[in-house]
């Protein structure tokens, strides 16, 4: 188990939302929390909110997907629900030795089931809480609306009444049930997810930032088309309609791409590298998942293209201590200028042909 910096700077900022102190969590902030530090850090949290029963909703309330780094990229990047579940389930963060979270379905009903991996006995349900209230932001975020038809089972009885809960969490809720469950319609989980939507939320742009600053500080049109190939996601748009974005021809944008010593397909395969790279090196994601969220609809392309871009197979790049982390960046900088037809890449203008999962 292992949770981003953020949790700790997230919990701090309802702490003093709710008028107490939040000093006494700065020794958290600014680490990579395992495990063992999770629930002295809840401890912590409930202690300084001297247990306020609105702690745990408030805190998850404020945890958007972009607050979870790289793996939230990885869930922006999804193109259902089905997909981000799947992805959730299989490397949610909060896990360790057992799951702690899991999906399943009935006949009318997707049901995301929680048990907490530890309890604070002084705030029971404050991780439930804390789960819920996130994952309803999630789906809002990606969704782009609250999720119709969701309802929301706790096992615990929180100290505030049903009312005043479900107003908060944006989600009808009940209490004192045998387990704690969110359940959703199962036809919404294929629905596409509305790109633009989730193109333009700000934590998303700012992780797409922080990977294009990682990828090199540079100017000129291909750090311009560089971003937006990375706010698309797997979607690629043509040539041409980045041209549009820039309001320029394409004959312009070839002609400014060579004199800067690349070219669009180039930038497509640099983009893809990176973002693969950092999925890699920062999360558990699975390979076959990672071809799928840069693009790639088969594992086996997406292998043989990443050892193009790297010189490495994706499990090679994953296992390689963490010394080496940064040197592909040489090497994805040296891809060659070429058209890559191969490795299921479409019709050669960075457009990958996708299904929709």
């Amino acid at each position: 188990m292992r949770v981003t910096k953020s949790y700790p700077l997230a919990a701090c900022v309802v702490i003093e939302e709710l008028g107490f102190d939040s000093s006494t969590l700065q020794s958290f902030e600014g680490l990579g929390l395992s495990g063992d530090d999770l629930p002295d850090l809840c401890r912590q949290i409930a202690i300084s909110a001297d247990h306020h029963p609105e702690l745990g909703l408030r805190i998850g309330r404020s945890l958007s997907l972009g607050s979870h780094g790289i793996f939230g990229h990885a869930l922006m990047s999804c193109r259902t629900l089905h997909q981000a579940a799947r992805i959730l389930m299989r490397y949610n963060p909060l896990d360790g030795e057992t799951r702690c979270a899991n999906v399943s379905y009935t006949a009318d009903n997707v049901v995301l089931s929680f048990v907490s991996p530890f309890e604070i006995p002084s705030f029971p349900g404050l991780m439930s809480e804390i789960f819920f209230a996130a994952v309803v932001n999630a789906l809002r975020e990606l969704l782009g609306t609250d999720l119709s038809g969701a309802r929301l089972e706790l096992a615990h009885v929180p100290r505030i009444d049903e009312d005043r809960f479900s107003d908060l969490i944006k989600m009808p809720t009940t209490f004192g049930h045998k387990a704690n469950r969110l359940l959703g319609p199962i036809e919404a989980m294929q629905v596409p997810l509305p790109a633009a939507e989730i193109d333009t939320a700000p934590l998303y742009l700012e992780q797409c930032e922080k990977l294009l600053a990682q990828m090199g500080r540079a100017h000129g049109t291909h750090t311009q088309v560089r971003r937006i190939l990375m706010r698309m996601k797997p979607q690629f748009p043509r040539e041409g309609e980045v041209a549009a974005m820039l309001n320029i021809s394409p004959r312009t944008l070839r002609r400014r791409l060579t004199g800067e010593g690349t070219s669009y397909q180039r930038i497509c395969n640099e983009v893809r590298a990176h973002v693969a790279c950092e999925y890699l090196r920062r999360t558990e994601i699975g390979i076959a998942e990672i071809g799928a969220l840069v693009g790639f609809e088969d594992a086996a392309n997406f292998r043989n293209a990443f050892k193009r871009w790297t010189g490495m197979s994706p499990s090679a790049f994953r296992a390689r201590p963490p010394d080496h982390a940064g040197d592909e960046r040489e090497t994805i900088a040296s891809l060659p200028l070429a058209i890559d037809n191969g490795g299921g890449m479409g019709n050669g203008i960075g457009k990958p042909r996708l299904r929709v999962q």
